[in-house]
């Protein structure tokens, strides 16, 4: 049996308590094994706080610019990448991806929007669970193969 891997993303500004919760639900419908995050402040480090708090094994994909890095206490921690590059193995390590964006559309420049759309590619497609700042949240529609 393999271990559940999950992805997070989510803006570098500190998340609204409900959104966080909502996170918080997605961990305990899907109950990963692992969770890797970004290791920057904000949903970054509220993700790997809410996972340690639920026993599940952290994984920390840091950036090389430690500008917005939380140098978070986690289980492993990957050596630093520039934020794009980052981005695509956090996706690549999960099975899905769980996201608390700051807002409903992309903003300039982007990195949680950046992250989103890799994981929707054709490519790279995985499902991807939405936090929304006012405490909805969006689940993507199972199917084969989804999570």
């Amino acid at each position: 049996m393999t271990d559940l891997h999950v992805s997070a993303c989510g803006a570098r500004t500190p998340r609204p308590a409900r959104q966080v919760e909502v996170f918080a639900e997605f961990l305990e419908l899907l109950r990963p094994d692992v969770l890797h995050h970004g290791d920057c402040t904000g949903a970054d480090e509220e993700a790997f706080s809410v996972a340690r708090d639920m026993g599940i094994r952290t994984v920390a994909h840091p950036p090389s610019c430690g500008t917005w890095r939380a140098y978070t206490e986690s289980d492993e921690i990957l050596p630093a990448k520039g934020f794009l590059e980052r981005d695509r193995d956090i996706v690549n390590a999960g099975a899905a991806l769980l996201a608390m964006p700051a807002g409903r559309t992309p903003g300039p420049h982007s990195g949680t929007w950046y992250t989103i759309s890799y994981c929707l590619s054709r490519v790279t497609w995985r499902p991807v669970y939405y936090a929304w700042p006012d405490g909805t949240a969006d689940w993507p529609r199972i199917g084969s193969g989804n999570l």
